[in-house]
């Protein structure tokens, strides 16, 4: 809701809901807000499709999103990529150890 990373939408993309009707709900809106997380990480992954790195899937890691089935669900969807969670909570933390070791 404050502005996206990619420069060439910076400020532009900032707090819009287009299309919304008396039908649509809260949880309407944190889907689509869900989906426009997605959607900006498929915008990286198109670039590095664009620069010839092949992915074959998507490894996701973390005490939060991960959890959630349907979030995991969108990425894949919209990503059109598997997505395979950590059996660790936090890979990040286990990787920074490994590296001190």
């Amino acid at each position: 809701m404050t502005g996206e990373k990619v420069k060439a939408i910076g400020t532009i993309a900032s707090g819009v809901f287009f299309g919304l009707k008396n039908t649509h709900n809260k949880g309407h809106m944190i889907r689509a807000g869900m989906e426009g997380v997605a959607f900006s990480l498929r915008m990286l992954y198109e670039a590095l499709k664009d620069n010839n790195v092949k992915i074959k899937e998507i490894r996701a890691g973390g005490g939060g999103g991960t959890k959630s089935p349907l979030w995991m669900e969108i990425f894949a969807s919209t990503l059109g990529l598997p997505i395979k969670v950590s059996n660790v909570e936090e890979p990040a933390l286990v990787g920074s150890a490994l590296l001190g070791y």
